[in-house]
């Protein structure tokens, strides 16, 4: 039988979802995060294992992986690494973009997404957007849940 892979990787965690080809979930597992704000070629091991046993377990044919951070081409090589013969789709997209899209849709000025992360997008009415945050906590997340968990 073959087997999907759904990924999301942010700063503070990470959740791999496998799927049967009748989209069922068949298990799921949790890490640290691994969406890092430079991207690189450098391994990440602890990533790796997790993908190792995930492997052992299941014939992973494709996988797509929604990626928090900037490490695009460092998260391929280790999801292609692990998963030889699969087809490895990876996205990089954040909560700031569906919060943008409710806001466009909503007509509102400014957006606020405060979480684990933290990230806020205005609109000058004229097109032109400012994004402050979604940087996660490799660069910055004042405000955030992360940045009060710390402080506390």
């Amino acid at each position: 039988m073959k087997f999907f892979l759904a990924a999301d990787i942010g700063g503070s965690k990470t959740v791999i979802n496998v799927y049967t080809e009748n989209s069922e979930l068949v298990n799921s597992y949790n890490a640290i995060g691994f969406g890092l704000a430079i991207d690189s070629e450098d391994p990440l091991p602890e990533l790796t294992k997790v993908l190792e046993v995930i492997n052992s377990n299941y014939n992973i044919c494709s996988a797509a992986v929604n990626l928090g951070g900037k490490n695009t081409k460092q998260i391929e090589l280790v999801f292609s690494s692990v998963f030889k013969n699969a087809k490895i789709l990876v996205f990089r997209e954040s909560e700031g973009n569906v919060a943008l899209k409710l806001g466009e849709k909503y007509h509102s000025e400014i957006v606020l997404l405060a979480g684990t992360g933290a990230i806020a997008i205005g609109c000058d009415g004229k097109g032109n957007y400012i994004v402050s945050g979604g940087w996660g906590s490799d660069i910055s997340d004042k405000g955030s849940g992360y940045d009060i968990g710390l402080t506390a």
